[in-house]
């Protein structure tokens, strides 16, 4: 009989035991401890980008390691480093940068080391609105020669992929991939794939300035200014007291709501299954809307949240606007507040002083009422273009007028002249090119000897007319209250009106109706904003 070691197996057992307590007790202490978090940034910083050039206050750059790790970051002959805070956050500024064409490299280093290549220094600006802001190139008209001549390898681009908003500022982008959330040279691989009025701007500086040109673009179809606003700024704005109300009642009954909404879909899609069986048309849904519940379009900061904070603060020149077809009648009065405060808000939060904010005015609009051609003082097109124009009174803003090379539509298919003249605005305005980049505005209106006499600034060589014609687009409201078109000539500065039908008039409108016409502008051909005075 084979003489069984007792001794050895209970050696063995004890060896494996000792082991396999070492193991338990390393494993049990490697998930007590920190894991080590890599050096890392937002996804605005990345191969291909471009920086501020000549930024006074620097150019921050940001991300995250672990508690206390020095963090270094390196750029050309440049060089700064900090230490992340106890929450894993580190930020730091390098100092003003020289514009630059060459390629070059910036390097972020901790316990890991990173790259980014092919940086240039130029003028950066954030491109930012609704879906006219966010339509791509590719969609245009004659797109297949744009697209062949889009190779401008100095014009970056970054597009934020837009997701749902939400209720509390992202630190990054949530989502990215090969075309979105990175920095791109601008080329005709790209399929057009950006949007078309940040591109015919960018192109216009480029071509200019002849300095490398970045484009931020951060837009989200049909959205209301107030999604774009910061909330504790909404709450502070006297003009966003009415929708803050609203949404709040709607959000207390959505649990209500979405029970009726659902029921409701409910039915209706067994309707349309009993008409598919009898071969019979499909009933239209006839019950209530979706209710404005979690991640609503309008939310009040809900696109700022999503789209703006996780680009804050990356060093701009300044930002263009394309927004206002939302708010033209859903809560559009009050929208000059609320812009501006929304401008402020961005203004303080990314602590460059007041930033150029370069925006454009409504478009024309032909609506299935039957009277958008028609002069109606409550025209809700009217008002919002109104609302846009007295915006101007913020310092440091330029408006594109765009209703003369728009055809009604609600998405305007030219984008180019629309982004060349956001150009025109920052090129006179912002780069003090000596040219005239702005239409006549409106200084002052007297009413005298029956007539109105509006006087302009902003005329350029001089007052004139698109079409060569007299002035037309114009009408007088008298004191019994109505209204009549009117006859209009030009004297100087000055647009005397005046009509028969109007002995003493107390208003003069101009261009006044949703699908807005008018002729008036300077010589240079850029077109004077609709208006009403006194």
């Amino acid at each position: 009989m084979r003489r069984v070691d007792f001794e050895g197996i209970a050696e063995r057992v004890f060896f494996n035991k000792k082991h396999l307590f070492l193991a338990a007790g390393l494993l049990l202490w490697l998930a007590a401890a920190p894991a080590r978090a890599e050096v890392r940034l937002p996804a605005i910083f990345g191969d291909n980008m471009v920086l501020q050039c000549e930024e006074k206050g620097g150019i921050p750059v940001w991300g995250w390691a672990d508690p206390g790790e020095p963090v270094t970051v390196s750029f050309g002959a440049e060089s700064r480093q900090t230490t992340a805070g106890a929450d894993g956050r580190w930020r730091l500024k390098l100092p003003p940068l020289k514009k630059s064409g060459q390629a070059a490299e910036m390097v972020v280093a901790g316990k890991n080391r990173i790259v980014f290549k092919n940086v240039l220094v130029g003028e950066v600006w954030l491109c930012s609105g609704q879906s006219n802001m966010a339509h791509n190139l590719s969609g245009m008209p004659g797109r297949d020669t744009e697209i062949a001549e889009s190779g401008y390898p100095s014009l970056r681009i970054f597009v934020a992929l837009a997701g749902p908003s939400r209720e509390k500022p992202l630190e990054d982008l949530e989502r990215r991939d090969a075309a979105y959330g990175c920095w791109r040279e601008c080329s005709p691989r790209l399929g057009g794939n950006f949007s078309a009025v940040a591109y015919y701007f960018g192109r216009a500086l480029h071509r200019e300035l002849q300095v490398p040109v970045g484009l931020i673009v951060c837009a989200r179809g049909a959205t209301a200014v107030e999604a774009w606003t910061p909330q504790e700024t909404l709450e502070a704005t006297p003009a966003a007291k009415p929708y803050l109300d609203w949404y709040r009642e709607q959000l207390a009954r959505y649990p209500e709501l979405i029970v009726k909404y659902q029921a409701a879909r409910k039915e209706w899609q067994a309707a349309c299954d009993q008409a598919r069986q009898a071969g019979q048309p499909l009933p239209k849904y006839a019950g209530p809307g979706e209710p404005v519940g979690p991640g609503y379009r309008h939310a009040p900061g809900g696109y700022f949240n999503s789209l703006i904070a996780p680009v804050l603060p990356y060093a701009i020149r300044g930002a263009i606007w394309y927004q206002g077809e939302s708010n033209a009648g859903f809560f559009g009065a009050g929208y000059e507040e609320k812009f501006r405060a929304m401008i402020r808000s961005w203004r303080r939060l990314w602590a460059q002083g007041d930033f150029p904010f370069l925006y454009v005015q409504l478009a024309r609009i032909k609506k299935d009422d039957g009277v958008s051609r028609d002069f109606r003082e409550d025209a809700s097109w009217a008002l919002l273009r109104e609302e846009q124009r007295k915006s101007l009174a913020e310092p440091k803003t330029g408006m594109a007028v765009i209703f003369d090379v728009t055809d009604g539509d609600l998405h305007p298919v030219p984008k180019q002249p629309i982004g060349e003249r956001l150009a025109l605005a920052a090129l006179g305005g912002v780069y003090g090119r000596k040219a005239v980049y702005s239409g006549p505005r409106v200084d002052s209106v007297r009413f005298k000897d029956g007539q109105a006499v509006i006087s302009f600034g902003e005329v350029g060589g001089g007052l004139a007319t698109l079409d060569g014609k007299p002035p037309r687009g114009f009408v007088l409201k008298g004191a019994d209250g109505k209204f009549q078109a009117a006859s209009a000539r030009i004297e100087g500065k000055t647009v005397v009106v005046w009509s028969e039908g109007v002995a003493a008039p107390t208003a003069v409108y101009y261009g006044w109706e949703n699908m807005a016409d008018g002729n008036l502008c300077n010589r240079e051909l850029l077109p004077a904003s609709p208006f009403r005075a006194p």
